[in-house]
């Protein structure tokens, strides 16, 4: 099961297929049968913890449309959560807690931005901002090239590679806890090197000998190049190993080509292997669940994104 954020309604894809639907805890999930529960159906339980003034408006926007106010007021919602765990053994965490709690930010403490001096302000707006441009910046530098797509570094775990964990999430991905358990990895370019264009058609086309090698299945969804999925006529998303299995995609002469473009394809073998792009530019997240090793380590050819002439 895999939850992305949509750009109405967050759209929950399990096996392939997608229902706008809200996060569902999992008890609820396997007691509703293994189906999503609509919002409208769910009881809203208020949290027990003081709510910020505003935090509604951009609590799910962003980093980069956020300020550094709004940025660590919902940090301190975050560590006041009940239900929010810490590493009782991790000194590097316990000593960053601390840290953040010289501003008061931190479980049981009152977070108020106006309450700081001008020098705390000053010194969280400029952390702040060198956070965002650094992880910006390493999210297309300090990853493992798989022949032009960017592979996670998280083979030992995250725990406190903060950045790592800061790189996946800024990108929707969301943060497995080791690679033996869920990979993945981004492409922003087609074969040329040139950001996409919905503009343009494109062509991904696996070798059906040599597809991603996984115990369980691979993904491959399509986001606006802001991170978000975008509303389509066949509500399709992404492509993936189930949608294979079961022959929604179909397999010609040993060769799965899907066919990435914003209008649907005239030709109806085409249309079958369909995944419909964003009308402006457009990225992926290639995700992998019981990865083999040539997939953490980049060894796996693959197939890159082919502008179609």
């Amino acid at each position: 099961m895999a939850v992305e954020t949509g750009s109405e309604a967050e759209i929950t894809e399990i096996n392939g297929y997608q229902d706008e639907t809200t996060i569902t805890p999992l008890a609820d999930w396997l007691a509703n049968g293994n189906k999503g529960i609509a919002q409208a159906d769910r009881e809203i339980v208020k949290g027990d913890f003081l709510i910020p003034e505003g935090l509604p408006d951009y609590q799910f926007g962003q980093v980069d449309k956020q300020t550094a106010e709004q940025y660590f007021t919902l940090l301190s919602v975050i560590l006041n959560d009940p239900t929010m765990p810490t590493m009782k053994d991790s000194i590097m965490e316990a000593d960053m807690l601390k840290q953040l709690e010289t501003f008061n930010i931190g479980k049981g403490l009152t977070f108020d931005w106006a309450k700081l001096t001008a020098a705390q302000q000053a010194a969280l707006e400029t952390g702040f901002k060198a956070g965002f441009d650094n992880v910006r910046k390493t999210l297309k530098s300090n990853m493992i090239n798989m022949n032009g797509w960017g592979v996670v570094r998280n083979d030992g775990g995250f725990e406190t590679r903060w950045m790592d964990r800061a790189i996946i999430a800024d990108a929707a991905w969301a943060a497995p806890d080791k690679n033996i358990s869920h990979g993945g990895a981004f492409l922003f370019t087609d074969s040329e090197g040139k950001p996409f264009d919905g503009s343009h058609n494109y062509t991904l086309t696996f070798d059906m000998n040599d597809l991603p090698p996984v115990s369980q299945f691979w993904s491959m969804p399509i986001y606006s190049a802001e991170g978000h999925f975008v509303a389509n006529e066949i509500n399709r998303y992404t492509v993936n190993s189930f949608m294979l299995n079961s022959g929604e995609l179909v397999a010609k002469d040993g060769k799965l080509e899907i066919h990435i473009q914003n209008e649907k394809p005239s030709d109806p073998d085409q249309a079958k292997n369909w995944l419909p792009a964003p009308p402006e530019g457009f990225r992926f997240t290639a995700r992998f669940c019981g990865p083999y090793a040539p997939l953490g380590n980049g060894a796996h050819d693959m197939p890159k994104m082919v502008k179609a002439q």
